[in-house]
């Protein structure tokens, strides 16, 4: 849909084989691979769902995906159907992300571990499918007598017990913002949420501090390892200031989906276990972050959940996922 020209007008100065200035405007042009040149620093936007229009007398099909510059007649006239389009940064993110991918679907073919793995293919059909993988199987030294974690999983839409409310430090939730911004929704990340000790009588939980620890970035899912999460907890959590002790995750959805998977149930379930051995945590609150209702990431929507404890007096173990609230502090 962008406007090319044969040769850029005017009169041309600071000339490169790629890229020149039209002295006559200040202009910046470019030749493009396909022979083509088009001006530079224009912002573009991309339509968002397929649809029909009326353009230059004529009718025509605009696809998902095709990129106008802001200014351009149709975003003008179907403000609606267009965002802004993702940043090559945003891009480059995404291939890098593809082509670990591709590296690691040749390794597990080498091992004969292929039907193990899911590939990209029907990943790229799949919901969210979780974005913390089990830890590796060989333990840290004070943590070597602990068990898989057991016990059902319940969710719940409604609270049925306390609810908790999340007050997020403004740094925190900004840590948070950015990132999902870097990534434009070409790929999840993640990683945790970190504050003072928090015990099952608590009903507010504060959160001074995050960080992004994912690895494997794919549109659908990424994997934070629990190793990387308890060391930064290791760092900080002698600091008498910080206190940073592991309160819960957050991790990028791609969509409107503000639901955890049975994949993020499984692990939140196992993140609670390893925080109750560690620092006897019955409840831990965890971050889905999604995009704003102007389908952009610069300002993501937080959902809250809450996963708790529960053990009857004959030792069974519940483990519990609630809605939960969430406050951003100024």
């Amino acid at each position: 849909m962008t406007t090319n020209v044969t040769r850029p007008p005017g009169e041309v100065a600071h000339y490169t084989p790629a890229r020149w200035t039209d002295r006559s405007d200040g202009t910046e042009w470019e030749l493009r691979s396909d022979g083509s040149v088009a001006q530079c620093g224009l912002r573009y936007l991309q339509c968002a769902a397929e649809f029909t229009a009326t353009y230059g007398g004529r009718q025509v099909t605009i696809q998902r995906g095709e990129r106008v510059v802001e200014n351009h007649e149709l975003a003008q006239r179907f403000v609606g159907r267009f965002r802004p389009a993702p940043s090559m940064r945003a891009l480059l993110v995404r291939a890098a992300g593809e082509r670990e991918a591709d590296q690691r679907q040749e390794l597990l073919r080498a091992i004969g571990a292929l039907d193990e793995a899911p590939t990209r293919a029907a990943a790229s059909k799949q919901p969210s499918r979780g974005y913390l993988q089990p830890a590796a199987k060989k333990r840290a030294p004070s943590l070597a007598g602990h068990l898989p974690p057991n016990g059902e999983i319940r969710f719940s839409g409604q609270t049925t017990g306390q609810r908790v409310t999340l007050r997020l430090d403004r740094r925190a939730y900004r840590l948070i913002a950015d990132e999902v911004d870097h990534h434009a929704g070409l790929a999840e990340c993640g990683g945790g949420v970190y504050g003072p000790l928090v015990r099952s009588w608590n009903s507010t939980v504060y959160a001074h501090s995050a960080n992004e620890l994912a690895e494997d970035k794919t549109l659908t899912s990424c994997r934070v390892r629990q190793a990387d999460l308890e060391a930064h907890e290791r760092r900080n959590a002698r600091d008498e200031t910080n206190n940073a002790r592991l309160l819960g995750s957050w991790h990028s959805q791609p969509g409107a989906n503000t639901k955890p998977s049975q994949e993020d149930l499984e692990r939140w379930r196992g993140m609670l276990d390893r925080g109750r051995t560690t620092n006897g945590m019955r409840k831990q609150t965890h971050l889905i972050v999604t995009e704003n209702r102007d389908g952009t990431w610069l300002k993501p929507t937080l959902t809250a959940w809450s996963m708790r404890q529960d053990e009857s007096g004959t030792g069974v173990r519940t483990f519990v996922c609630e809605p939960a609230d969430v406050v951003i502090l100024q």
